[in-house]
């Protein structure tokens, strides 16, 4: 492995010749093929397994690094699941540098679809100064016709990669040094230009105490060529590395201290790394922690793990390599490890143990695979009938996204006993009430049994795994805190916010505790939900920035969790009537998660769009996509039925249908929220033309419902529809006062009852007269600010009542604008006092900052003055504006 390769991520130096084995050749001409496919956005090499690509890859690297040309490696092997964010943060380095940057992807075709996605994504967006290579053993699935379609992929494959003669035989003397023609000529027509079987001949070769008879065996074996010359090379090496290689040839990646642990040969590494300083079919490497680490050549590894298998020759030797690893690892808390290897054991029993005492713990932390792996490596005999493990395997479908396999799973584990009145002693307990909750979720069991269950097992106190060494105790409180986020999820979904939001405090307690980024980043996720829930918009949109900046900062390809962030910001910046905002976080969601939302996603990314329809003046549209509610599994959290209720009773209303109206209030009702229905009943009652019942109950509902209490959103309500109810029917005092009330109910998050009062001009013009009094209310300016950028706007119903005709009062300045000859042009220039101020800082030449300093406004709130100052001064630019004013009398001359 080149030095530029450390620790799975993209190097931040090139790749050096020395990093180069002594016998490698060169290839020119695959070196001018591969300068002039990078001259393209992409290029993709494929060919199978012992090729020689890779070894291709790294000498043109070192000829371009040798010409001071910038080139970057990524081992996709090690990489993942950290591939697409370091192609990002390499291809974020590359556009800093001067000049072209190719990006190396070595081993290719492991990259998730996901990552092929990303590639795809950043190669349509870039600037054209950076090449990506991928070097796969298959083709790719990659989104990219466009590139296609113009000519700028390149594709390299096993036929380009062949050796001619002349590179064969150099090739095989790099190896055999001293071969004779003869034998170069054998090796060169049994290799047929396939780099793997020219090395392993010309090795086989070189170590024969017979050339005569290798050269006849080479020559006339029947056995498929691979196969004969691995063999041949394996043999000649000593006892003791073919013990070490047998021993480790279970792992992809084989570390130092395990190849010591498992060989029982405390040289076992050095050994090893002879080998790979030699290129007999070992890579250096390093693992995820730095230490250092090799593969083994497929190739190599194949042969290896056919001497090793059941009834292979050297079955024993691995079952001892295993068992020590096994052990070792259990001893120092690595369980993963230990499971690992515990799937290649003859004893099934130590599996379903550890599986028993940590696969719950594990899938938490972020093993799932891992546990699967292991789940199907138990044999059937001893996996049928036990619940535990019944439980376990439906958690790890589930953990999957498999969710139809996982519903029967757990149908299983309810049949052979796992229920909500269990009391079990066994460590399966714990994952007995996670599946019970999730369970619940779905509608498969009533949601008190499944609480029940779990804050009985919480109460028992210790968990899996406990009392099993450092990491076992990490793997409990992983299996911990994946039982208070699923009770807390189920909470949730009854009604019992406050307990979730508790049970979800406690859980991130538990996870930050333990460092693991998975359950930290879900405990988050659905505790920005539950925040939102409850009300707390402020909490749920910082919790939510947590969440994205946590997947970011670990690499974790979470998108589901990324999805809820989003979906919280889009229902944030839509009650603070940032509609903009609001539909751009939708389409991150459909971005990220596309097919794959969660239940309380889906249904709020659902609410979200027909607000936003409303929003637009497509009132019937959004009833008629509310009427069809995305089709969800399970059952659907309680918060979110009353906020459909809520939706659908105020699209009734704006539609001016009656009996809509009344259908959403008694939902409410059955739902426990009357204060939301008796909203809407008295606004059902001014639509039957009893405005005086209507502004009575009201009234009612604004003293019950006062500022700071928990029906906040229900009296923010009451008072725009009180306050719009006066200013419609001409009470201007009236309405004056009720706005003053309204502004203390109406704060930041709750701004979406103005949705549709706020845009009439009438209610914007009551609101500009507040905020310009020298007493004004605090909020006043920045909701004019927020209202003034919803812009649009609905006048007062033509069916108001008479007293709408009353005279206003004038506005606080009224000037005639008078032409330069002094003649009166007949317009009238209406100036807020506000207006004047910001018109009279204007003039003595300051910028926005220094107007907002001065007035002690916001910037936005200095712009949404200007504007309005240029529409009335018919200006477009300060100097028009300035002038106008002044040929008005409003400025000095």
């Amino acid at each position: 492995m080149p030095s530029g390769v450390e620790g799975g991520a993209i190097a931040a130096h090139p790749i050096f010749a020395r990093d180069l084995p002594g016998n490698w050749v060169p290839r020119p001409r695959l070196d001018e093929l591969l300068d002039e496919a990078t001259t393209r956005p992409l290029t993709v090499v494929v060919a199978p397994a012992g090729s020689g690509k890779s070894a291709m890859l790294r000498g043109w690297a070192a000829q371009q690094s040798a010409r001071k040309r910038r080139v970057l490696w990524l081992d996709c092997r090690r990489a993942r699941p950290r591939v697409a964010s370091g192609v990002v943060d390499a291809l974020a380095r590359a556009s800093e540098a001067k000049g072209r940057t190719v990006v190396v992807l070595d081993d290719a075709h492991l990259l998730a679809a996901a990552d092929l996605r990303a590639v795809g994504e950043l190669l349509a967006d870039g600037d054209g100064r950076v090449r990506i290579v991928l070097a796969s053993r298959r083709d790719l699935m990659l989104p990219l016709v466009r590139l296609e379609l113009a000519g700028q992929v390149t594709t390299i494959r096993a036929t380009h990669l062949r050796f001619t003669d002349r590179e064969a035989s150099r090739l095989i003397t790099a190896h055999a040094n001293g071969a004779a023609a003869a034998d170069v000529q054998i090796i060169r027509d049994r290799g047929q230009g396939w780099a793997a079987a020219l090395v392993l001949g010309a090795r086989a070769l070189a170590a024969a105490t017979d050339p005569v008879t290798a050269r006849e065996a080479l020559s006339t074996t029947e056995q498929p060529v691979l196969d004969y010359l691995l063999g041949e090379v394996f043999e000649t090496l000593d006892a003791r590395t073919r013990h070490v290689l047998l021993c480790t040839c279970s792992n992809d990646l084989v570390t130092a201290s395990e190849a010591v642990v498992m060989s029982a040969d405390a040289g076992a590494a050095t050994l090893i790394a002879r080998m790979a300083a030699e290129g007999l079919l070992v890579t250096a490497a390093r693992d995820a922690s730095g230490e250092t680490a090799w593969h083994y050549h497929p190739l190599l590894q194949e042969l290896l793990r056919r001497r090793v298998v059941s009834d292979g020759p050297e079955h024993e030797l691995h079952e001892a390599a295993e068992a020590r690893i096994v052990q070792v690892s259990g001893q120092h808390g690595d369980m993963a490890t230990a499971l690992r290897h515990a799937t290649h054991l003859d004893d099934a029993g130590q599996l379903v143990e550890l599986l028993r005492t940590h696969g719950l713990g594990l899938i938490a932390n972020g093993e799932r695979e891992l546990v699967g792996m292991a789940l199907d490596a138990v044999p059937d005999d001893l996996g049928d009938g036990d619940a535990g493990l019944a439980v376990l395997r439906a958690l790890e479908r589930r953990a999957a996204g498999d969710l139809k396999r996982a519903t029967q799973l757990a149908g299983q584990a309810l049949a052979l006993g796992v229920g909500p009145q269990a009391h079990p002693s066994t460590a399966w307990g714990v994952g007995e009430p996670i599946l019970l909750c999730w369970l619940a979720r779905t509608g498969l069991l009533p949601a008190t049994d499944a609480i029940g269950a779990a804050r009985r097992r919480l109460e028992r106190g210790a968990v899996d795994g406990e009392s099993h060494g450092p990491d076992a105790g990490r793997a409990a409180d992983g299996a911990r805190a994946w039982l208070l986020i699923e009770l807390a999820v189920v909470e949730c979904w009854a009604g019992q916010l406050d307990a979730a939001h508790e049970h979800l405090d406690a859980a991130l307690v538990v996870a930050r505790a333990q460092g693991a980024d998975l359950p930290v980043i879900e405990a988050m996720a659905y505790a920005s939900l539950v925040d939102l829930a409850r009300g707390s918009y402020s909490s749920a949109d910082r919790r939510a920035r947590e969440v994205i900046a946590r997947v970011q900062e670990t690499a974790q390809q979470q998108a589901t969790f990324v999805a809820s962030a989003h979906v919280v910001h889009a229902w944030v910046a839509l009650n603070d009537l940032d509609l903009e905002l609001s539909e751009q976080h939708v389409r991150l969601v459909r971005r990220e998660a596309a097919g794959e939302l969660d239940v309380v996603v889906d249904v709020l990314v659902h609410l979200i769009e027909c607000h936003l329809l409303a929003h637009a003046g497509q009132v019937q549209e959004a009833r008629s996509y509310l009427d069809s509610p995305p089709p969800v599994p399970g059952v659907v959290p309680r918060f979110l039925r009353r906020w459909y209720a809520e939706l659908r009773g105020w699209l009734a209303l704006l539609a001016a249908d009656v009996d809509d109206a009344v259908e959403a209030a008694a939902e409410l009702r059955a739902l426990g929220k009357s204060a939301d229905a008796s909203l809407v009943d008295a606004v059902v009652l001014d639509l039957r033309g009893d405005p005086s019942a209507s502004a009575a109950a009201l009234d009612e509902l604004l003293e019950a419902c006062r500022p700071g209490a928990r029906r906040q959103s229900v009296g923010a309500a009451a008072a725009v529809h009180r306050t719009w109810m006066s200013l419609r029917d001409g009470e201007i005092e009236d309405a004056e006062h009720q706005l003053r009330g309204l502004l203390s109910r109406v704060g930041p998050h709750r701004r979406l009852v103005l949705a549709d009062v706020g845009r009439a001009p009438e209610f914007v013009h009551l609101l500009a007269g507040e905020a310009a009094r020298d007493d004004a209310h605090p909020a006043a300016a920045d909701l004019l600010d927020t209202l003034t950028r919803l812009g649009g706007g609905r006048s007062i119903p033509a069916q108001a009542t008479a007293r709408a005709a009353r005279e206003r009062p004038a506005p606080p300045l009224v000037v005639d604008l008078t032409s330069a000859a002094g003649t009166t042009s007949g317009m009238v220039i209406d100036l807020t006092s506000r207006e004047l101020d910001v018109l009279r800082e204007l003039s003595l030449g300051g910028s926005y900052t220094d107007i907002a300093a001065t007035l002690y406004i916001t910037e936005n709130t200095v712009k949404t003055h200007l504007a309005s100052l240029y529409r009335k001064l018919g200006a477009t630019r300060r100097a028009e504006a300035l002038r106008s004013a002044r040929e008005a009398g409003m400025l000095p001359g």
